[in-house]
């Protein structure tokens, strides 16, 4: 089989799982509320929602409008499929010639039961680890070429990423300290002040629920560091380590 022939295979195939979804997975079902409050032209978050989801509930608004609701599972699988082919890509950046350790590693997030499990209905963490694998792409380009260009998709994404969750912001931070290591003056100053306006429009300006204002990401007390940011640190490694590993 061509690449092509196998690339249209697991398209067609991944529409046909999608289109028989007919459940809900765990609180999914709060984001097809949201998702219809948005195509009644009511652009409010659901009262118990908990993360940020404006970019999957504008996904899911142009998706659905062409599609329907109903077919939102359809839309989670293409984008775990995407996911599949950036993090490739990302593996090609790092090994070139190693296909077989590339081939190896791919199947270590294919196979993730978390990541299978994401992959079926309208939940959010495989819409942010697409988010989270472009961010990571573009660092590393950056890092090759040293093109600010690189540094700026790499910004446009992780501000996509933190509008569906908003621990994507955590990624600022490591970009931050490795602009700051490399002495890249200019940039760090230019990445900073964007990260502080991200964080300050979340804080003053972002419409924030009950749920949102009072669950465990709170960028306000972000300089708590032992009560506060370095346990949500080592659970948000935790997290993405589940979501890394066949279990």
């Amino acid at each position: 089989l061509s690449k092509y022939t196998l690339i249209l295979a697991i398209f067609l195939l991944s529409i046909y799982i999608g289109i028989h979804v007919n459940f809900f997975n765990n609180d999914d079902w709060v984001h097809y509320k949201t998702v219809e409050r948005f195509l009644t032209g009511d652009f409010s978050l659901h009262p118990y929602i908990g993360s940020t989801f404006y970019t999957q509930g504008i996904l899911a608004y142009i998706f659905s409008n062409f599609f329907g609701i109903n077919r939102l599972p359809v839309l989670t699988i293409l984008i775990s499929v995407l996911n599949i082919f950036i993090f490739h890509k990302i593996l090609n950046l790092l090994s070139p010639e190693k296909n077989f350790l590339k081939t190896l590693a791919t199947l270590l997030l294919v196979l993730n039961p978390l990541y299978l499990y994401s992959s079926i209905g309208f939940m959010t963490e495989n819409y942010v680890i697409l988010f989270v694998l472009s961010v990571v792409y573009f660092q590393f380009k950056f890092q090759n070429s040293g093109k600010p260009l690189n540094l700026l998709y790499q910004k446009f994404f992780l501000v996509l990423g933190f509008f569906v969750k908003q621990y994507a912001i955590f990624l600022a931070f490591s970009t931050i300290v490795y602009l700051a290591i490399k002495q890249k003056w200019k940039d760090l100053i230019i990445y900073s002040v964007l990260t502080i306006i991200l964080i300050l429009s979340y804080i003053f300006i972002f419409p924030k629920n009950e749920v949102l204002s009072g669950q465990a990401l709170n960028l306000e007390r972000f300089f708590d560091i032992i009560d506060y940011s370095l346990p949500f640190f080592l659970t948000i490694f935790l997290y993405l380590s589940f979501f890394t590993l066949p279990l």
